[in-house]
Protein backbone atom coordinates (compact mmCIF):
# COMPACT_ATOMS: atom_id res chain seq x y z
CA UNK A 1 0.00 0.00 0.00
CA UNK A 2 2.99 2.12 0.87
CA UNK A 3 4.35 1.97 -2.35
CA UNK A 4 0.81 2.32 -4.49
CA UNK A 5 0.80 5.79 -2.64
CA UNK A 6 4.30 6.64 -3.62
CA UNK A 7 2.62 5.35 -7.09
CA UNK A 8 -0.09 7.81 -7.09
CA UNK A 9 1.93 10.80 -5.82
CA UNK A 10 4.07 10.56 -8.40
CA UNK A 11 2.04 9.77 -11.24
CA UNK A 12 -0.26 12.73 -10.06
CA UNK A 13 2.88 14.84 -11.10
CA UNK A 14 4.40 13.16 -13.83
CA UNK A 15 3.02 15.73 -16.83
CA UNK A 16 3.67 18.53 -14.88
CA UNK A 17 7.42 18.20 -14.61
CA UNK A 18 8.24 17.08 -17.87
CA UNK A 19 10.59 19.61 -18.49
CA UNK A 20 12.24 19.21 -15.36
CA UNK A 21 15.72 18.82 -15.22
CA UNK A 22 15.93 15.66 -12.99
CA UNK A 23 19.93 16.34 -12.30
CA UNK A 24 19.44 19.77 -10.82
CA UNK A 25 18.58 20.60 -7.04
CA UNK A 26 16.20 23.29 -7.57
CA UNK A 27 12.81 24.15 -6.64
CA UNK A 28 11.55 22.89 -10.19
CA UNK A 29 12.92 20.04 -9.36
CA UNK A 30 10.70 17.07 -8.94
CA UNK A 31 13.15 15.89 -5.63
CA UNK A 32 14.41 18.69 -4.41
CA UNK A 33 15.69 17.12 -1.34
CA UNK A 34 18.86 15.72 0.11
CA UNK A 35 19.02 12.84 2.43
CA UNK A 36 19.01 14.40 6.34
CA UNK A 37 22.09 13.64 8.19
CA UNK A 38 22.40 11.01 10.49
CA UNK A 39 21.77 10.65 14.09
CA UNK A 40 23.53 7.88 14.81
CA UNK A 41 26.47 8.11 18.10
CA UNK A 42 29.76 7.54 16.48
CA UNK A 43 31.64 8.38 19.25
CA UNK A 44 30.51 5.70 21.59
CA UNK A 45 33.30 4.01 23.65
CA UNK A 46 31.91 0.60 21.44
CA UNK A 47 32.96 1.72 18.35
CA UNK A 48 35.77 -0.17 15.82
CA UNK A 49 35.00 -3.34 18.75
CA UNK A 50 34.42 -6.78 17.12
CA UNK A 51 30.82 -8.09 18.02
CA UNK A 52 29.40 -11.57 17.67
CA UNK A 53 25.62 -11.86 16.38
CA UNK A 54 24.71 -12.19 19.91
CA UNK A 55 25.17 -8.63 20.76
CA UNK A 56 28.57 -9.34 23.20
CA UNK A 57 32.01 -7.46 22.56
CA UNK A 58 34.54 -10.19 21.40
CA UNK A 59 38.44 -10.12 20.65
CA UNK A 60 38.24 -13.17 19.29
CA UNK A 61 38.15 -12.61 14.85
CA UNK A 62 36.55 -16.15 14.89
CA UNK A 63 33.72 -15.37 16.49
CA UNK A 64 32.74 -11.90 15.30
CA UNK A 65 29.76 -11.35 13.32
CA UNK A 66 31.14 -7.53 12.42
CA UNK A 67 32.53 -4.24 13.81
CA UNK A 68 30.65 -1.85 15.14
CA UNK A 69 30.73 1.54 13.68
CA UNK A 70 27.45 3.14 15.40
CA UNK A 71 25.31 2.45 18.43
CA UNK A 72 21.79 4.40 19.32
CA UNK A 73 20.87 3.61 22.24
CA UNK A 74 21.49 -0.58 23.19
CA UNK A 75 21.30 -1.27 19.36
CA UNK A 76 24.87 -1.74 17.95
CA UNK A 77 25.34 -1.34 13.87
CA UNK A 78 27.65 -3.71 12.58
CA UNK A 79 29.67 -3.27 9.42
CA UNK A 80 31.11 -6.34 7.36
CA UNK A 81 34.45 -7.57 7.37
CA UNK A 82 34.80 -6.66 3.55
CA UNK A 83 32.57 -5.21 0.91
CA UNK A 84 30.94 -7.16 -1.43
CA UNK A 85 33.87 -9.28 -3.05
CA UNK A 86 34.59 -10.83 -6.50
CA UNK A 87 36.75 -13.83 -6.61
CA UNK A 88 39.41 -14.61 -9.61
CA UNK A 89 40.50 -18.05 -9.82
CA UNK A 90 43.81 -19.05 -9.28
CA UNK A 91 44.45 -22.21 -11.34
CA UNK A 92 44.14 -25.26 -8.84
CA UNK A 93 45.24 -23.03 -5.87
CA UNK A 94 41.85 -21.44 -5.41
CA UNK A 95 40.43 -18.05 -5.22
CA UNK A 96 41.41 -14.65 -4.81
CA UNK A 97 39.32 -12.14 -3.37
CA UNK A 98 38.89 -8.79 -5.14
CA UNK A 99 37.35 -5.85 -5.00
CA UNK A 100 34.06 -5.58 -7.01
CA UNK A 101 32.27 -2.64 -8.55
CA UNK A 102 28.37 -2.99 -8.69
CA UNK A 103 25.33 -1.68 -9.86
CA UNK A 104 22.85 -0.41 -7.20
CA UNK A 105 20.33 -1.82 -9.80
CA UNK A 106 20.52 -4.04 -13.44
CA UNK A 107 17.16 -2.70 -14.39
CA UNK A 108 15.19 0.52 -13.25
CA UNK A 109 12.96 0.52 -10.20
CA UNK A 110 8.98 2.16 -10.96
CA UNK A 111 8.58 3.76 -7.76
CA UNK A 112 11.32 5.69 -6.02
CA UNK A 113 11.65 3.98 -2.52
CA UNK A 114 12.42 6.22 0.63
CA UNK A 115 12.18 9.41 -0.28
CA UNK A 116 8.99 10.09 1.53
CA UNK A 117 5.54 11.14 -0.10
CA UNK A 118 5.53 14.21 -2.63
CA UNK A 119 2.53 16.08 -3.80
CA UNK A 120 1.93 18.67 -6.56
CA UNK A 121 2.01 21.90 -5.18
CA UNK A 122 1.45 25.20 -7.06
CA UNK A 123 2.79 28.50 -6.47
CA UNK A 124 3.13 31.54 -8.94
CA UNK A 125 6.34 32.99 -7.31
CA UNK A 126 8.08 29.65 -7.66
CA UNK A 127 7.46 29.49 -11.49
CA UNK A 128 4.59 26.85 -11.35
CA UNK A 129 4.25 23.33 -9.72
CA UNK A 130 6.95 22.13 -7.75
CA UNK A 131 6.89 18.80 -5.22
CA UNK A 132 6.19 19.46 -1.59
CA UNK A 133 7.20 16.72 1.08
CA UNK A 134 5.04 15.86 3.26
CA UNK A 135 6.33 12.58 5.21
CA UNK A 136 9.85 11.92 6.69
CA UNK A 137 12.56 10.38 4.63
CA UNK A 138 12.76 6.50 5.67
CA UNK A 139 16.79 6.36 6.71
CA UNK A 140 16.48 2.45 8.24
CA UNK A 141 18.23 1.08 5.68
CA UNK A 142 16.71 -2.52 6.93
CA UNK A 143 13.40 -0.96 6.19
CA UNK A 144 14.51 0.19 2.42
CA UNK A 145 16.31 -3.05 1.65
CA UNK A 146 13.11 -5.04 2.98
CA UNK A 147 11.31 -2.97 0.32
CA UNK A 148 13.53 -3.27 -2.32
CA UNK A 149 14.12 -6.99 -2.17
CA UNK A 150 10.18 -7.42 -2.20
CA UNK A 151 9.53 -5.49 -4.55
CA UNK A 152 8.92 -7.78 -8.19
CA UNK A 153 9.68 -5.14 -10.14
CA UNK A 154 13.03 -4.50 -9.27
CA UNK A 155 15.88 -6.91 -10.29
CA UNK A 156 18.60 -4.79 -7.35
CA UNK A 157 21.90 -6.27 -7.53
CA UNK A 158 22.97 -4.26 -4.18
CA UNK A 159 20.22 -4.52 -2.01
CA UNK A 160 19.82 -8.65 -2.39
CA UNK A 161 23.57 -9.17 -2.50
CA UNK A 162 23.63 -7.75 0.76
CA UNK A 163 20.48 -9.73 2.02
CA UNK A 164 21.89 -12.60 1.05
CA UNK A 165 25.29 -11.92 2.74
CA UNK A 166 27.15 -13.77 5.43
CA UNK A 167 30.37 -14.02 6.71
CA UNK A 168 33.10 -15.97 5.31
CA UNK A 169 36.73 -15.81 7.26
CA UNK A 170 40.03 -17.55 5.11
CA UNK A 171 43.27 -17.59 6.60
CA UNK A 172 45.17 -16.33 3.47
CA UNK A 173 44.45 -14.10 0.90
CA UNK A 174 42.47 -17.09 -1.33
CA UNK A 175 39.25 -18.85 -0.07
CA UNK A 176 41.00 -22.08 -0.46
CA UNK A 177 40.04 -22.58 3.37
CA UNK A 178 37.01 -20.67 3.43
CA UNK A 179 34.77 -21.09 6.50
CA UNK A 180 31.45 -19.83 5.62
CA UNK A 181 28.70 -19.13 8.17
CA UNK A 182 25.57 -18.64 6.86
CA UNK A 183 23.11 -18.84 10.24
CA UNK A 184 23.04 -14.45 9.38
CA UNK A 185 22.34 -14.83 6.02
CA UNK A 186 19.00 -12.69 5.65
CA UNK A 187 19.55 -10.33 8.27
CA UNK A 188 22.54 -7.91 6.15
CA UNK A 189 21.36 -4.67 4.54
CA UNK A 190 22.50 -2.37 2.24
CA UNK A 191 22.69 0.97 4.55
CA UNK A 192 20.62 3.68 3.72
CA UNK A 193 22.20 6.98 3.23
CA UNK A 194 22.26 8.22 6.71
CA UNK A 195 23.68 4.92 7.86
CA UNK A 196 26.34 4.97 4.75
CA UNK A 197 27.26 8.58 6.38
CA UNK A 198 27.84 7.52 10.06
CA UNK A 199 30.22 4.51 8.49
CA UNK A 200 32.28 6.68 6.83
CA UNK A 201 32.62 9.03 9.21
CA UNK A 202 34.52 6.52 11.16
CA UNK A 203 36.26 4.69 8.47
CA UNK A 204 39.89 6.22 9.13
CA UNK A 205 39.83 4.50 12.96
CA UNK A 206 38.24 0.91 11.98
CA UNK A 207 41.19 0.70 8.94
CA UNK A 208 43.74 1.49 11.74
CA UNK A 209 42.69 -1.13 13.85
CA UNK A 210 42.15 -4.16 11.25
CA UNK A 211 44.52 -3.35 8.71
CA UNK A 212 47.38 -4.14 10.90
CA UNK A 213 49.52 -1.57 10.16
CA UNK A 214 49.41 -1.87 6.38
CA UNK A 215 48.34 0.75 3.96
CA UNK A 216 45.03 0.24 2.78
CA UNK A 217 44.32 -2.44 -0.10
CA UNK A 218 41.41 -3.61 -3.04
CA UNK A 219 41.80 -7.73 -1.36
CA UNK A 220 41.28 -9.23 2.15
CA UNK A 221 44.12 -8.70 4.28
CA UNK A 222 45.50 -12.22 5.40
CA UNK A 223 46.12 -11.22 9.66
CA UNK A 224 42.63 -9.78 9.85
CA UNK A 225 40.56 -11.13 7.57
CA UNK A 226 39.53 -7.67 6.99
CA UNK A 227 38.84 -5.17 3.42
CA UNK A 228 39.68 -1.83 3.97
CA UNK A 229 36.68 0.10 4.36
CA UNK A 230 37.26 2.26 0.62
CA UNK A 231 39.84 0.55 -0.41
CA UNK A 232 43.11 1.72 -1.71
CA UNK A 233 41.87 5.12 -3.62
CA UNK A 234 38.29 5.90 -1.21
CA UNK A 235 35.50 4.32 -3.90
CA UNK A 236 32.18 5.23 -3.94
CA UNK A 237 30.01 3.53 -1.61
CA UNK A 238 25.75 2.80 -2.83
CA UNK A 239 23.32 3.83 -0.19
CA UNK A 240 19.61 1.95 0.05
CA UNK A 241 18.06 5.73 -0.03
CA UNK A 242 16.87 6.15 -3.66
CA UNK A 243 16.92 9.68 -4.88
CA UNK A 244 13.79 8.72 -7.95
CA UNK A 245 13.35 6.00 -10.11
CA UNK A 246 16.23 6.47 -12.61
CA UNK A 247 19.08 6.76 -9.59
CA UNK A 248 20.14 6.48 -6.11
CA UNK A 249 22.50 8.22 -3.45
CA UNK A 250 25.81 6.89 -3.20
CA UNK A 251 28.65 8.50 -1.25
CA UNK A 252 32.14 8.88 -2.11
CA UNK A 253 34.59 7.28 1.01
CA UNK A 254 37.79 9.70 0.59
CA UNK A 255 35.73 12.93 0.92
CA UNK A 256 32.58 11.85 1.85
CA UNK A 257 31.05 13.61 -1.12
CA UNK A 258 27.65 12.75 -1.12
CA UNK A 259 25.41 12.49 -4.65
CA UNK A 260 23.24 10.75 -6.88
CA UNK A 261 23.61 8.26 -9.96
CA UNK A 262 21.92 6.07 -12.74
CA UNK A 263 21.24 3.03 -10.62
CA UNK A 264 22.13 0.68 -13.43
CA UNK A 265 25.88 2.09 -13.24
CA UNK A 266 29.12 0.20 -11.82
CA UNK A 267 31.35 3.13 -11.86
CA UNK A 268 32.92 1.86 -15.08
CA UNK A 269 36.63 2.83 -14.35
CA UNK A 270 38.94 1.59 -11.54
CA UNK A 271 38.88 4.97 -10.30
CA UNK A 272 35.02 5.50 -9.95
CA UNK A 273 34.34 1.68 -8.63
CA UNK A 274 30.53 2.32 -7.05
CA UNK A 275 31.03 -0.13 -3.75
CA UNK A 276 28.65 -2.55 -1.28
CA UNK A 277 29.78 -2.67 2.62
CA UNK A 278 26.93 -4.74 4.31
CA UNK A 279 25.90 -3.69 8.12
CA UNK A 280 23.22 -5.16 10.50
CA UNK A 281 22.22 -4.43 13.50
CA UNK A 282 22.45 -6.43 16.86
CA UNK A 283 21.15 -6.00 20.26
CA UNK A 284 23.81 -5.33 22.29
CA UNK A 285 24.49 -7.41 25.88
Amino acid sequence: MKKLLYLLALVAGGVIFTSCNNNSQDEHNPFPWKPVSTTLNTNHEDVGKMCTADGAITEDNNEAEGIIFAVDGNTAYLCAFTNLMGTTRLGLSGFQWELAASSWSSSYDTIPIGTGLYYPVYDSEKGGFYLEKRSEQITDGEVLTSMIVADTTLASSAAMSCYRYFRSRCTSDTAQDRIDFGASQGQWYLPSAQELEALLRVKDKINNLYLDGSAATDTVVASTHFGAIGGSMGYAYWSSTEFNNNSAWYRISGTGEQSYFDKTSNGGSVVSKMLVRPIRKVTLQ
